[in-house]
């Protein structure tokens, strides 16, 4: 068996970490964000025992992002983003689909590479991006937290 879940939002709170551990926020305006979560359920029994059960097995998820920012930091934000899809030890993420990041906020966050990044300028003070994040290692974490 395997359980689904899909998430999407507009304008949340996203974050990544750069090359040297430092967040910096991919916030900026009009951003799109779609995570998929997955698990696979294992049906199993105990030896002599009538009833099944679900074990926990294995987990995915991937998260797609698109938005666009203005503002004198889009060419250092387009620069941290080429960093971490060449860096091969991936990078974190955290997700706050309410668009906050104060205390008692849903927060989800993960270990992921960084893939099919598209970046453009369309003017000055202006960057689109797009990207996928899959993940590294171990599974989806989510809590109540503030960043």
């Amino acid at each position: 068996m395997s359980a689904t879940c899909k998430l999407r939002c507009k304008d949340a709170c996203f974050r990544l970490y750069d090359i040297t551990g430092a967040s910096f926020s991919l916030t900026g305006h009009g951003n799109d964000v779609t995570m998929t979560h997955s698990a696979e359920m294992h049906d199993v029994t105990t030896f002599g025992d009538q009833n099944r059960a679900n074990k926990q097995g294995h987990q995915d998820f991937g998260v797609d992002f698109s938005g666009y920012y203005s503002g004198s930091g889009t060419g250092s934000a387009a620069s941290k983003l080429h960093e971490i899809v060449a860096n091969e030890d991936g990078t974190a993420f955290g997700l706050a689909p309410n668009g906050s990041s104060v205390a008692d906020t849903l927060k989800y966050s993960g270990s992921v590479f960084l893939e099919n990044l598209q970046v453009n300028f369309p003017a000055p003070e202006i960057a689109t991006w797009s990207f996928t994040l899959v993940p590294r290692t171990g599974s989806l974490g989510l809590a109540m937290a503030a960043w």
